[in-house]
C-alpha cells in the first residue's frame, strides 16, 4: 500500500507541475470513468478487504456532476463472524468547488443497493445466500486534469447501511473506501472559437 501511495504522489507531481503554467480549462460535458482495486476498512472487521471498484460520471456544468459506481469485492476479511462480501451499486452527485481549473476538489454523496452476505457457523446459506439493502455514501476527492484525455484522482468514501436479512441479525454495512489512480475522459461538446476575435 505504501508503494502505491508514493507511485500516487510521483503521478500528482508530474501532473499538476505542468498544469500550474496553464490556462485555465473548462469540464463542462466532460465525461470521465476509471477502473481501479480499491481498499476498505469496515467497522466490524478488523482486517481491511479490496474491491474492484469502477465509475462513469458527466460534468453537466463548471461544479456539478453525476455518476454511477460499482463495486465488486475480490479479497474478504478473515474474521470468521462478518461480511463474506458486500457488492454494491451506487448513484449520485458531487459539487465541484473550483471552475475552469486543471485542480478539482469536490464533495457529494450517492445512495444505492449493497449485495452482502455474512459469514456466521450454522447459517445455512442455500436458504437465503444474499441480501440486498439500501446504503449511503457521502464521499470527498479531488481531481487532477493534466492531460488531454488522462487525469489523476484520490477519493475517500463512507458507507451507511445496515445487512437486514431475516435469518440472521442485524449486520453494520458501515465502512471507509479509499480509490485513487489513473482515469480518462472526453469531451462531448466542442464550441468554436473565432481566433480573430478577441
Amino acid at each position: 500500500m505504501k508503494r502505491r501511495t508514493d507511485l500516487f504522489a510521483f503521478l500528482c507531481f508530474l501532473f499538476v507541475v505542468p498544469v500550474s503554467a496553464q490556462e485555465a480549462i473548462s469540464r463542462t460535458t466532460i465525461v470521465h470513468a476509471h477502473l481501479t482495486i480499491a481498499p476498505g476498512l469496515r467497522s466490524i472487521q478488523k482486517s481491511p478487504v479490496v474491491y474492484l471498484q469502477g465509475a462513469l460520471g458527466y460534468y453537466f456544468g463548471e461544479q456539478f456532476s453525476l455518476r454511477g459506481s460499482g463495486w465488486y469485492q475480490v479479497v474478504t476479511g478473515k474474521e470468521a463472524n462478518g461480511l463474506a462480501y458486500s457488492h454494491s451499486l451506487l448513484a449520485g452527485g458531487s459539487w465541484h468547488f473550483w471552475p475552469k481549473h486543471a485542480i478539482d476538489p469536490y464533495v457529494g454523496c450517492m445512495t444505492g443497493l449493497a449485495f452482502s452476505r455474512r459469514t456466521e457457523p450454522g447459517i445455512n446459506y442455500s436458504i437465503n445466500p444474499m441480501h440486498v439493502d439500501p446504503i449511503l455514501a457521502p464521499h470527498v476527492g479531488v481531481r487532477f486534469f493534466g492531460e488531454e484525455i488522462f487525469h489523476l484522482f484520490a477519493e475517500a468514501e463512507y458507507v451507511f447501511g445496515q445487512f437486514l436479512a431475516p435469518s440472521v441479525a442485524p449486520t453494520s454495512l458501515r465502512e471507509w473506501r479509499f480509490s485513487f489512480g489513473l482515469g480518462f475522459h472526453l469531451r462531448t461538446h466542442f464550441t468554436y472559437v473565432d481566433p480573430t476575435k478577441k
